[in-house]
């Protein structure tokens, strides 16, 4: 998903904006921009939001999600954080990344193996 940022959506300073060349000491990136923006389709809350993102409807997920953030050893736990007291959440990138981190590591596992 490639996302449209609007210049005045960046912050810049007005200077900034009529003077491209000067320097900004907070002018961010578009990426940092579009990941801002794109934060609140990003954020799961609760872990009935992780299960279905994770297994789908299968029953039994929500049960997972615990055991994954808790249960397992810590290299390996489901990157997670509470709102509040009580509310688990998650990132859906920080989700993506951390299953390419597991696939990876098994992957090398499997090499060293051979």
């Amino acid at each position: 998903m490639i996302a449209t940022v609007r210049e005045d959506a960046l912050n810049l300073p007005n200077s900034s904006r009529c003077y491209p060349d000067a320097p900004s000491p907070v002018a961010p990136t578009i990426a940092q921009a579009a990941l801002a923006l794109d934060l609140s389709t990003d954020i799961l809350q609760g872990a009935d939001e992780i299960a279905v993102f994770m297994f789908g409807d299968n029953p039994g997920g929500r049960r997972r999600v615990y055991r994954l953030t808790s249960e397992v050893p810590a290299p390996f736990r489901l990157p997670t954080f509470k709102l509040g007291n009580n509310t688990l959440c998650a990132r859906k990138s920080s989700i993506l990344r951390w299953i390419a981190d597991q696939e990876a590591a098994r992957s090398a596992e499997k090499v060293a193996l051979t």
